[in-house]
Formats: C-alpha cells, structure tokens, sequence
C-alpha cells in the first residue's frame, strides 16, 4: 500500500497511473468530508512525485535527496498553503504568493506543487487571485486543492481543476484500521460502532474524554423531543464542542432520520446501536418534511457563523436546538 490509508488507496492508484501514462493534470481538488485523510493524500502524493527514484516504485523512497527535503518541511518545490492559526480564512495575500512561486522555475526540473488546504475558504478576490495560474500553469505545476466543501468554491475555479472524490470504499478496511489505530476504551467502542464514514473523525471521537460527540447530539435532540430539558439547557450541554462540530453532527443525525423513515441503509455514520435506536424511535413521529427543513435552520446557521465575525457560536446553537423544538413541537 502507498496511500497514507487504506480506503484512499484506489484514488492513489488512479494519479499514479496519470502520473505513468504522462497524463496527470495540473490542478486537482480533492473533495471528501473532514476525517477522511484529505490532506495527508495531498501531502504524500506530493512527495512520492518529488522522490528521486519516482519510476522505480509506486512509493516514495524515503531515503534520496528530494524526500528527505520533503520529510523535513523545506523542499523548495513543494509549497503548502494552510489557514493561519488566529484566522478563519484563507487571505488574498497568501495566494498572491502562490503565483509568485510559480515565477520561479523548479529547482530539480520536474513538478512544482502547491498544496492548498481547506480552499473552499478562499474569498473571491483570493480566488480570482489563482486563477492566474491556474489558467496558464507553466511546465511542471501541479496544484492539489483540498476541500471539504467544494461547492462553495467559484464556478471560475471548479471548472478549471479536474475533481477527485475521496470516501470510504470499502467499510471493512476502515474498520480494521480503527482496531489497530485505537488503544484502550476506544477500541472497546469500535464494536459497538457502524463504521462507514470518515474513520479519522470516528476515531477522534472514540478516544475523546467526553466520549464521541454524536452520542450526546443524540441524547440532546432525545431530551428536546422528550421536553425534558429547554434549547438552553441543550447548548450548555454540547458547549465543550466546537459550533461547526455541533452543527456537522446535528446535520448527520437528522439525514439519518430521513434514511430510517425512507427504510433505506444508514451510511457515513458513526453511531452506537443505542444511538441509531433513538433516533428511529424520534423520526417515527416526524414526517420527512419537517426534517428537511430542519436542514435547512441547520444550513441557514452554517452560513451565520462564517459570514458573521462579530456572531456568538453559543447563539447560534442555541437557536439552532430552538428551531428543533419548534420542529417536533408543531408535528406532535
């Protein structure tokens, strides 16, 4: 295996064979949910086109020139672009640099390759600030645009980089993954998990102080339905979680009961059969209406909190576990 993981091992094949057949293109964005490994693709296929011994073997080295420049952080032709740590965006400046690294030529004569992760963060004047290269891209350039979002990207931008979407094809190798990635109770967890989605967010959940996420997300919209506890009571609850985590959980629980109403088989998720349980049992007293407008309070809070930087993340959850309440209030 050459792909950082087991379930990315079929795209991984796929660029290599382009990378062989002289058909790899320049621009690529690499789409999949968070956990999936999207970055760490982008990062190792970066560095098995800068080895040395490229052609010899469908791995990088590791031990040439070029990957131990790249192990380090400072190949000169490898350049990534990533969110500074006190922003939420990606800034215009940062892609400005982009085309100014491309000026220059590569300096072992083969590929010169950006990494830009999280690229659905990019404004439009940051966009059209890539498009530039992306429109003349000089002789070796390839760029790997990581997003889990890609919808939120320009039109200008999709339309000129070639889509490669990263999953979980094959549950069972994710699955062992988990068993031999965890320690401890995590691993004890795993059985009692269906595991099909993103296997790095399972696996953070799993080990987890608070144990994994969507369980409480679960127990809070069980507690709402129930009237057992107010939307209040319910953000105080999930408030040691981040308000995209919330809202990411919050989203998958209800597609799950739309699924269950519909009979048709729960994928991508990361429940415990208790879990799963719950909500079936909260679904069977909903219609599938309401649930899909209930994704769209869970859309319209998304938006609040990436437009608005002055907005409280406590209310816009706390509206959010409102807005549940209204749901299963106005159908019982």
């Amino acid at each position: 295996m050459s792909a950082p993981y087991p379930w990315l091992e079929s795209a991984w094949r796929q660029l290599q064979q382009r990378q062989h057949a002289g058909t790899l293109g320049h621009a690529y964005i690499l789409c999949g949910p968070e956990g999936l490994g999207k970055f760490d693709f982008s990062l190792q296929f970066s560095r098995w086109l800068l080895c040395e011994r490229l052609s010899e073997s469908d791995r990088a080295c590791e031990t040439c020139r070029g990957c131990t420049l790249s192990a380090g952080g400072s190949h000169p032709d490898l350049n990534v672009v990533s969110i500074d740590d006190d922003r939420k965006a990606l800034l215009i400046d940062q892609i400005r640099e982009v085309g100014d690294y491309y000026t220059l030529k590569s300096h072992q004569g083969g590929a010169k390759i950006t990494i830009i992760d999280s690229a659905e963060t990019m404004n439009r004047h940051a966009a059209n600030a890539l498009l530039k290269v992306l429109e003349e891209p000089p002789p070796g350039a390839v760029l790997l645009l990581v997003s889990s979002e890609p919808g939120r990207l320009p039109q200008t931008i999709l339309s000129r980089c070639q889509r490669l979407d990263l999953k979980v094809e094959d549950p069972a190798s994710a699955r062992q993954w988990l068993e031999q990635a965890c320690e401890g109770e995590a691993r004890d967890l795993i059985g009692t998990v269906s595991v099909s989605g993103a296997p790095l967010a399972i696996k953070a959940e799993l080990e987890s102080a608070d144990g994994p996420i969507i369980d409480h997300i679960v127990g809070v919209l069980a507690d709402l339905d129930s009237g057992t506890a107010g939307f209040i009571d319910a953000a105080n609850t999930v408030s040691g979680a981040g308000a995209d985590d919330v809202l990411d959980h919050l989203e998958l629980s209800v597609r799950t009961m739309i699924l269950s109403k519909l009979d048709q088989s729960v994928r991508s998720v990361s429940f415990t059969e208790k879990s799963l349980g719950t909500l079936r049992k909260i679904s069977n007293k909903l219609n599938s209406k309401r649930l899909f407008l209930y994704l769209d309070h869970i859309s319209s809070a998304r938006a609040t909190l990436r437009r608005s930087s002055g907005v409280r993340s406590a209310d816009v959850i706390e509206n959010v576990f409102y807005e549940w309440t209204r749901t299963v209030r106005t159908e019982t």
